[in-house]
């Protein structure tokens, strides 16, 4: 029940972060939704491998924080709606053209997210405890070659 109450009160704040820095912007552009999913992906990328390692972060809060809070702060289905709307508002002389560069601004916005979660990712491991040595699956221990 814990998880639950943490992801709606993390939705919630999320939710109205996206909304405060959306209406921040014209409402015609893609920056807001673009802007919000980078920043969403970076900070999902420095709290998976720094807080989400720690075995003393309780789960209630990783929930909260990741599918709560950022899950109610990026846009996925925000740019995609704008995207579309795009396409379908242009002339049938241009239609192609606007459809190849809403892809293009759709497939940049996922390499751009990605790159992000990477950097954060990166960052984050400098906050997250030490990498702890595995073994090996098959050790070799003892064994004279």
């Amino acid at each position: 029940m814990r998880n639950v109450l943490a992801v709606f009160i993390g939705g919630a704040l999320g939710t109205f972060a996206r909304f405060a820095l959306d209406i921040s912007f014209t409402r015609s552009t893609l920056v807001a939704p673009w802007l919000i999913n980078i920043i969403g992906a970076f900070v999902l990328g420095v709290m998976v491998s720094s807080l989400w390692t720690r075995t003393s972060t309780p789960a209630w809060v990783k929930a909260g924080l990741g599918t709560g809070v950022l899950g109610g702060f990026t846009t996925f289905s925000a740019i995609t709606m704008l995207l579309t709307q795009a396409v379908g508002m242009a002339s049938p002389n241009t239609g192609i053209v606007t459809a190849t560069v809403a892809l293009g601004i759709f497939v940049l916005d996922l390499v751009l997210g990605l790159t992000a979660a990477w950097a954060g990712i990166v960052i984050g491991r400098r906050f997250g405890p030490p990498a702890v040595a595995t073994p090996d699956a098959i050790s070799d221990e003892g064994v004279d070659l």
